[in-house]
């Protein structure tokens, strides 16, 4: 399913209300019970009495609408995410609206071009260290290349991984490097020479040594990247990035480091980090984030899921200015994005997965009634 949440209590409010008290239109009766039905009963629509689903119903509602609406408690994003039920209403506005509301007017304007603009998937090239370019997306599985005694293969899943002869000597190849790159709309995973796995999002890079020599472990990345390092206390892992040094001994962590972003925002899952820009440097522990920005480095709480979510097959936000996901937008669509007015600073929450297409999220993000778009070919007219 796809959830946006809108922060409308008051109308959240009177949605309860008018169904407690057997005032909703057919509509909205439909869209209250189709949505608890499927939060709350595992099995998709049972047969059961129409009494029983308003008797369960009604009594969730009656014990679950809280003092304060505007509180929301988080679970994993495995199952999405717990909300109140003021805040649940409205997620079920956002996802059954689209069949039940049909007064509601749509901005897409149909053409062909939208229908065609699919999600993103595994795209990605490979530089050799002697210049050859490998177009991932096109080869097959099994080996691509031999560099100096390391054999680079394309796993059953798409997974590149490097394998090396026990008789090649590092100091001979140290100076060869690999980049790996993914388009706009393109991911990629790669399996490092020391077994730390990489995944990269859309619009990034990775560059790092067919072997690993000396005393450090050191890779280039722009873009965001999601590492879990392989554990080498002898050899400490560092990633630059955008003026930055990360220094791990073996961690999960996720680094967004775009260009086009104001902040560069590093989060660690687990293990310790140490982050550097310039004389200035702070060490993370779980659950903590690292924003740099003028060579500033400031330290925050922060959802590691949330940031890991685009590695799971997902888009998060919560109180995001509607530019930052826009961002996120253009980048796994392809698409040129242009915001009209003060639209990019309105603030949205949910969860969409990436796997839907882009006529699907933004008629969703539409339905929150905050924003409309205009399509011309590839570009996206963001308007209030």
């Amino acid at each position: 399913m796809i959830y946006v949440i809108m922060d409308n209590i008051k109308q959240t409010e009177e949605l309860i209300n008018k169904y407690l008290a057997g005032e909703c239109t057919a509509e909205e009766t439909i869209l209250v019970e189709r949505f608890y039905l499927s939060q709350f009963i595992k099995e998709p629509f049972p047969e059961i009495s129409e009494r029983d689903i308003k008797a369960e119903l009604s009594a969730r509602l009656f014990n679950e609408v809280i003092p304060e609406p505007a509180v929301l408690r988080k679970r994993n994003i495995a199952s999405l995410w717990r909300y109140s039920a003021a805040a649940a209403i409205l997620v079920a506005i956002s996802v059954f609206g689209i069949h039940f509301y049909n007064n509601q007017k749509n901005n897409l304007k149909p053409n062909n071009t939208l229908s065609e603009i699919v999600p993103g998937g595994n795209r990605a090239v490979l530089t050799l260290g002697n210049g050859n370019k490998i177009f991932l997306n096109n080869r097959g599985n099994g080996q691509l290349a031999i560099q100096s005694g390391v054999a680079v293969k394309k796993a059953n899943d798409g997974t590149i991984l490097y394998e090396s002869d026990k008789n090649s000597k590092g100091a001979d190849i140290a100076t060869l490097y690999n980049t790996i790159e993914t388009p706009a709309g393109g991911q990629y995973k790669v399996i490092l020479p020391d077994g730390t796995k990489v995944w990269l999002n859309a619009l990034s890079s990775l560059r790092y040594p067919v072997v690993f020599a000396g005393d450090t472990r050191q890779v280039v990345l722009t873009g965001e990247g999601y590492f879990e390092v392989a554990h080498d206390k002898d050899h400490p892992f560092f990633v630059q990035s955008s003026g930055q040094s990360i220094r791990v001994l073996g961690t999960h962590f996720n680094v967004n480091s775009y260009q086009d972003e104001p902040v560069n925002r590093t989060t660690l899952l687990e293990g310790r980090i140490k982050i550097s820009i310039g004389s200035s440097d702070k060490i993370l522990i779980p659950g903590e984030q690292a924003s740099v920005t003028n060579k500033q480095i400031q330290v925050t709480k922060a959802d590691p899921e949330e940031s890991v979510a685009w590695k799971n097959g997902d888009f998060v936000f919560e109180q995001a200015p509607l530019s930052m996901i826009m961002r996120q937008i253009s980048r796994w669509y392809d698409v040129k994005v242009i915001c009209g007015g003060d639209v990019g600073n309105i603030k949205l929450s949910g969860s969409i997965s990436r796997s839907k297409s882009l006529k699907e999220v933004l008629t969703v993000l539409e339905i929150t009634e905050a924003v409309h778009f205009k399509i011309k070919e590839r570009s996206v007219l963001v308007m209030p």
